[in-house]
């Protein structure tokens, strides 16, 4: 799927995306883990990708200097910035940009993400994890929220398979008329959950230390911490 489909897929929902991120389980509990793993200081600068309409962002906001929220989608951004001139976020700063093409070049104390790096494909992952390697200031943090697996789902085909239908069935913004296996083959071309200790292998061989991997929701939502050496 291209990004102008990706965009008008979120661009979609811009809307109704915090209610939707509030049902998720979990939820909550990951944007905590995120704030504690990454241990922010008031002099930090912080780039939130896949920021959405802002709630990692606003998490952070008042323990930062600086939060940069960027995202693919323009509605989803519009939305973002209404939202922190309503909350008085002055230090907020949404722009358009994506994991591969972030439009931020200046050096960043932590990079987060939540619910947004399983849209990349597995090689277009481990890019973005040398990329950010080269935004980031020495002892820098990267944290990422995100649906993996907490076993190897090539081993475990049909329990990979089966935990991904109950993900799409509960939560996947359907067509009309759309049924679930439809709907399967539809976000088999956005949606690449990984297994989680191929993803520390990317961030070790990008030369991070992976300080801590973690299960949220088990065995299929989780956080990994890795750290600038």
């Amino acid at each position: 799927m291209s990004k102008k489909d990706i965009i008008e897929r979120f661009d979609s929902v811009a809307e109704s995306y915090d209610e939707r991120t509030s049902k998720w389980p979990g939820y909550d509990q990951l944007l905590k883990r995120i704030v504690e793993l990454a241990n922010p200081k008031e002099s930090d600068v912080v780039m939130d990708v896949g920021a959405g309409t802002g709630s990692v962002s606003f998490t952070f906001a008042p323990r930062v200097c600086k939060v940069v929220a960027l995202d693919i989608a323009e509605k989803m951004v519009e939305t973002g910035r209404k939202k922190a001139r309503e909350k008085n976020f002055q230090n907020v700063e949404f722009r358009i940009g994506d994991f591969e093409n972030p439009n931020y070049n200046e050096k960043v104390d932590i990079i987060v993400s939540n619910i947004a790096f399983h849209h990349l494909t597995h090689e277009q992952k481990r890019k973005v994890i040398r990329n950010w390697y080269g935004l980031l200031k020495p002892g820098g943090r990267v944290i990422i929220g995100d649906i993996m697996f907490f076993f190897d789902p090539v081993k475990e085909r049909e329990r990979a398979v089966e935990l991904i239908k109950f993900l799409l069935e509960r939560f996947a913004v359907k067509k009309e008329g759309e049924d679930l296996e439809s709907t399967m083959e539809r976000y088999k071309k956005t949606d690449y959950p990984i297994y989680v200790h191929t993803l520390k292998q990317y961030f070790e061989e990008a030369g991070y230390q992976v300080v801590a991997i973690e299960e949220i929701i088990p065995p299929i939502l989780g956080v990994i911490c890795a750290q600038k050496e």
